[in-house]
């Protein structure tokens, strides 16, 4: 298995729990489908997708519960997120910038991740603030994105 390179142009799907998730909303004053930052927790603060084009542009192959949809994210909007801002010991500044970075698996080539460098570092505390707001950034674009694969309700 081979670790290639993620193009700027590269789609990226992304499982978004449905019934009891948690993880959007329909927003009735605004007409319009919110997804909520809790669609990219991960233990490792490096949220998973997957690399449309290794899945025959087939949404449905992303999909993790029955009734779970999917959203989209476009590699390069990722990049140009800007960066994530945390503070060092010593309250310096520190710009953490975004990227995509394949990880196949035997059971998934298509998997790939969104990673941070430097890395998160500091208390799981600080980790998580700015977890948190790579989370926010990444519910921002799959929101404006949209459904590739609307979830199934009862």
């Amino acid at each position: 298995m081979i670790k290639d390179y993620v193009s700027d142009e590269e789609e990226l799907y992304r499982n978004v729990r449905g019934e009891g998730g948690d993880e959007y909303f329909y927003d009735p004053t605004a007409g319009h489908l919110i997804i909520e930052s809790k669609a990219f927790l991960d233990r490792q603060k490096e949220p998973s997708v997957d690399r449309a084009k290794l899945k025959n542009f087939d949404p449905e192959k992303s999909k993790i519960g029955e009734r779970d949809g999917v959203v989209t994210l476009i590699t390069q909007e990722v990049r140009q997120m800007g960066d994530i801002v945390s503070a060092d010991r010593e309250g310096k500044k520190v710009n953490h910038a975004v990227d995509v970075s394949a990880d196949p698996k035997p059971q998934n080539e298509a998997h790939a991740l969104i990673v941070v460098e430097p890395k998160f570092f500091g208390s799981e505390s600080k980790k998580s603030k700015a977890f948190k707001l790579l989370r926010v950034s990444l519910a921002r674009l799959a929101t404006k994105n949209g459904w590739i694969l609307e979830p199934r309700n009862p």
